[in-house]
């Protein structure tokens, strides 16, 4: 796994060239917890409270001991108020990967002074990889912001910037910890935007996937392999030989007027190779190295060229290989655009296992092994899925996925959880060990609790190896009994079933009875709190066999 190093700056505003994601959390007030979760935990369970859409809040409650302790949108702002021990929202994934670069800003703010112990940590998840910010205000190396010694400053209106960031997705966990109902946290603006201001379109995630550059005898099987999402264009693109005698091309190939296939790979074939997986025959040959090749975007063929040096103008993505002892080619480095190496180790050599003549260079930290042509190769585990989606039906979830190619799949694990951090196995499909083109699988979980279910696959291929799925969340409750909204100034809708009869209850926070009625009939009441103090109210469903607890804000 990758660990990127995030370094925030503290500015003022920060502006970007196009806005990719925006969470102000406009009409979304009263969408968190509030106290006192230490006298009534059930009511601040994570799994049942209501967060913000595309946001899930994890971490421990048990502290809000008050009915002023609050974590919860307020204003159209995520608020934390004598928080006493850390919780956190979580966003949902953002696809960044249609761009080569992002910038990210966060506004965070804390009114009334601050003791040492109080933080902001700020988690980012790029790729699925975790990925913790180091600190920025105060003097604890361990959080994002925190207070230096009691009764400091307050922080004022701070934004974490930071720019320069890669992927193909991203996540948010911002957590906070504050000891005082005298101050309060404020959380607000989270913005991604496109971090490129030349003016240029971005070049769509295209890479090179695999290359064969050395054949046994007469070199018939060479090729260059493409790689990115189904049917993506290639207009625009020309794929460069270069030279490592020089350091400059050899041929330039111009990619306008091709695409990638359904499964998304593109393969450029050289000389003699006709085999059935080339999708473009071209004259010439792959030099064996050491040399590179480059891909580049909005370039032409005509602009390199032979002779052309190398250069960084317009490169999507590049390699410089060799076969055997050839010596390192510096002069090519240029080319070296994958984030996990440096230096000569960025130059892959075909003949690494000995088998020049029988391997090929393939994507995944660039390794080699036998050619496989219309595979991926970005993954360890070569199974590319390209949907997993769960769906409530009654009190059963449906589960769905599909897969584009498997190379290598033994089978999926299907694991649930009521927390988001402890799984447990509830199901396995044998995979199609190695295929290509769509393969769906389902799954059907009977669900026997109310509150949010999470879901994930564990992809196991036939070596022992495994990788996760993102995450998948439905909430279940009960639709015999019902209350709503859970944040009103009049009037609050009570159901059940229609044959039954309730007891209706309201007690404040302080458990003093607000308000009753008996023996109500007809599977529907709605009753006004105008009458009431503003203020949290438990409401107490109760039949003759179940009794049920909603709790309500009065504003």
């Amino acid at each position: 796994m990758r660990l990127i190093l995030l370094v925030f700056l503290l500015v003022s505003g920060a502006t970007s060239s196009a806005q990719i994601y925006s969470e102000s959390f406009t009409g979304q007030n009263g969408y968190g917890i509030i106290g006192p979760c230490a006298s009534d935990p059930e009511s601040c369970a994570l799994d049942s409270i209501p967060s913000p859409t595309g946001w899930t809040i994890t971490g421990d409650a048990s502290q809000m001991l008050a009915n002023t302790d609050w974590f919860i949108v307020v204003l159209e702002r995520l608020e934390a108020r004598d928080v006493g021990a850390e919780l956190c929202y979580e966003s949902a994934d953002i696809i960044i990967g249609t761009y080569d670069f992002v910038d990210i800003s966060i506004d965070i703010s804390e009114v009334g002074d601050h003791e040492a112990s109080d933080y902001v940590d700020v988690y980012l998840i790029v790729d699925h990889d975790s990925m913790f910010i180091p600190a920025w205000i105060g003097t604890d190396s361990m959080h994002t912001i925190v207070g230096d010694v009691p009764d400091d400053a307050d922080w004022g209106d701070t934004t974490l910037t930071k720019t320069g960031v890669s992927g193909d997705t991203l996540r948010f966990i911002i957590c906070v910890r504050n000891n005082s109902g005298t101050e309060i946290i404020r959380i607000d603006n989270i913005r991604v935007d496109d971090g490129d201001t030349t003016g240029g379109p971005p070049a769509p995630p295209v890479y090179i996937n695999e290359l064969d550059s050395d054949q046994s005898g007469p070199d018939t099987l060479e090729f260059v392999e493409l790689s990115g999402p189904p049917n993506q264009s290639l207009d625009s693109f020309v794929l460069v030989l270069f030279n490592g005698n020089g350091d400059d091309s050899y041929a330039a190939y111009d990619l306008d007027g091709h695409a990638l296939d359904n499964a998304g790979f593109f393969t450029i074939c050289f000389g003699a190779n006709t085999s059935s997986y080339c999708s473009l025959n071209v004259s010439g040959s792959l030099q064996n190295g050491t040399d590179g090749i480059g891909l580049y975007f909005n370039l032409d063929a005509e602009d390199f060229p032979v002779g052309t040096l190398v250069q960084s103008n317009g490169l999507a993505d590049g390699l410089r290989y060799s076969t055997g002892n050839d010596g390192i080619d510096d002069g090519l480095s240029v080319l070296d655009t994958d984030s996990d190496c440096t230096g000569d180790d960025c130059q892959v050599d075909e003949n690494a296992l000995g088998g020049q003549t029988t391997h090929s260079i393939q994507r995944g930290s660039w390794f080699v092994g036998p050619p496989t042509p219309g595979f991926t190769n970005e993954s360890p585990l070569p199974v590319e899925l390209i949907n997993f989606n769960v769906k409530l039906h009654n009190d059963i979830v449906l589960l769905a996925w599909e897969t584009v190619w498997e190379v290598h799949n033994a089978y999926f694990v299907i694991e649930h959880s009521a927390d988001g951090r402890v799984f447990t196995q509830i199901g396995i499909r044998d995979g199609a060990h190695s295929s290509r083109g769509l393969i769906r699988y389902d799954f059907q979980h009977l669900l026997n609790r109310e509150g949010r279910h999470y879901y994930r696959l564990k992809q196991v291929d036939e070596d022992g190896g495994f990788d996760y799925s993102p995450l998948r969340v439905v909430t279940y409750q009960d639709a015999q009994l019902s209350v709503s909204p859970t944040l009103t100034n009049d009037v609050v809708d009570i159901r059940w079933p229609q044959d039954g009869v309730v007891n209706i209850y309201f007690y404040s926070m302080q458990g003093a009875l607000a308000y009753s009625e008996k023996n109500v009939k007809n599977g529907h009441r709605q009753i006004s709190m105008q009458s009431l103090t503003p203020g949290v109210y438990v409401i107490v469903i109760e039949s003759e066999n179940r009794q049920q607890s909603f709790k309500v804000l009065r504003y």
